[in-house]
Protein backbone atom coordinates (compact mmCIF):
# COMPACT_ATOMS: atom_id res chain seq x y z
CA UNK A 1 0.00 0.00 0.00
CA UNK A 2 3.01 2.26 0.78
CA UNK A 3 3.68 2.65 -2.71
CA UNK A 4 0.36 3.51 -4.05
CA UNK A 5 -0.28 6.64 -1.64
CA UNK A 6 1.07 9.38 -4.23
CA UNK A 7 -2.70 7.75 -6.47
CA UNK A 8 -4.10 8.51 -3.67
CA UNK A 9 -2.83 12.12 -2.55
CA UNK A 10 -1.38 11.43 0.85
CA UNK A 11 1.11 10.66 2.85
CA UNK A 12 2.06 7.45 5.20
CA UNK A 13 1.95 9.70 8.10
CA UNK A 14 -1.69 11.60 7.05
CA UNK A 15 -4.66 9.90 4.99
CA UNK A 16 -6.69 12.71 5.11
CA UNK A 17 -10.05 12.40 4.01
CA UNK A 18 -9.18 9.00 1.76
CA UNK A 19 -8.42 6.49 5.03
CA UNK A 20 -11.90 5.02 3.96
CA UNK A 21 -10.49 4.35 0.32
CA UNK A 22 -7.54 3.04 1.73
CA UNK A 23 -8.83 1.01 4.15
CA UNK A 24 -10.42 -1.14 1.30
CA UNK A 25 -7.44 -1.77 -0.51
CA UNK A 26 -6.00 -3.23 2.92
CA UNK A 27 -8.79 -5.21 3.41
CA UNK A 28 -8.93 -6.61 -0.29
CA UNK A 29 -5.33 -7.51 0.23
CA UNK A 30 -5.41 -9.03 3.81
CA UNK A 31 -8.78 -11.18 1.65
CA UNK A 32 -6.23 -12.72 -0.86
CA UNK A 33 -3.68 -13.41 1.79
CA UNK A 34 -6.18 -14.93 3.63
CA UNK A 35 -7.95 -17.09 0.75
CA UNK A 36 -4.15 -18.19 -0.40
CA UNK A 37 -2.71 -18.52 3.08
CA UNK A 38 -5.32 -19.18 5.71
CA UNK A 39 -7.88 -21.64 4.76
CA UNK A 40 -9.29 -22.87 8.13
CA UNK A 41 -9.34 -18.84 9.14
CA UNK A 42 -13.04 -19.25 9.08
CA UNK A 43 -13.99 -15.58 9.79
CA UNK A 44 -15.14 -12.10 8.40
CA UNK A 45 -13.05 -8.82 9.13
CA UNK A 46 -13.43 -4.86 8.74
CA UNK A 47 -10.07 -2.74 8.55
CA UNK A 48 -9.69 0.40 9.16
CA UNK A 49 -7.11 3.13 10.38
CA UNK A 50 -7.68 4.09 14.44
CA UNK A 51 -5.58 7.21 13.86
CA UNK A 52 -5.43 8.27 10.13
CA UNK A 53 -2.12 6.98 9.09
CA UNK A 54 -0.97 3.69 7.86
CA UNK A 55 1.54 2.42 9.94
CA UNK A 56 -1.35 1.40 12.28
CA UNK A 57 -4.28 -0.76 11.18
CA UNK A 58 -7.37 -1.58 12.96
CA UNK A 59 -8.66 -5.35 12.37
CA UNK A 60 -11.90 -6.02 13.67
CA UNK A 61 -12.52 -9.92 13.77
CA UNK A 62 -16.12 -10.84 13.46
CA UNK A 63 -17.58 -14.47 13.18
Amino acid sequence: MTQQLDKYGVSYYNLADKEEAISEVVKTELEKFKKENLNEFDYEFEVYMPWNRLFEVGIEVKK
